[in-house]
């Protein structure tokens, strides 16, 4: 008789990418919301983290682990106003719309690591 055994598969995904204005000129300081939702491990959910672009517009998130949470989209904000370049407007993606790249490889269950990048060009207001 062999044990009976259940598994998930699991992968981990990290998402990056650069956003500019309309010229290709890097925006410091574009709030970056992943939307969706994240299991706390006992059936709850919590909210999911807010990143900020760096002085090359470039962001990058903690990697996400397992099937804890739930991506549905990404906002970018200006949050800063005139400061940065000029007043934005806000843009939303889903995770279909950003090009994903395999970073580890599979190993049993786990699927692997994915990354999802996206250069976001933002119109002026």
């Amino acid at each position: 008789d062999l044990p009976s055994a259940y598994g998930c598969p699991t992968a981990d995904y990290l998402y990056v990418g650069v956003v500019t204005d309309q010229a290709g000129n890097p925006i410091k300081g574009i709030k970056v919301k992943l939307n969706g939702y994240r299991s706390d491990g006992k059936g709850g959910s919590i909210e999911m983290p807010t990143y900020e672009t760096d002085s090359n517009g470039s962001y990058s998130t903690e990697i996400f682990k397992g099937l804890t949470y739930q991506m549905q989209s990404i906002t970018y904000t200006d949050i800063d106003g005139a400061d940065n370049g000029g007043e934005f407007e806000s843009q939303t993606i889903t995770p279909k719309d950003m090009t994903k790249t395999q970073t580890k490889e599979k190993d049993g269950w786990f699927v692997g690591e994915f990354e999802l990048s996206a250069n976001i060009k933002l119109k002026k207001q």
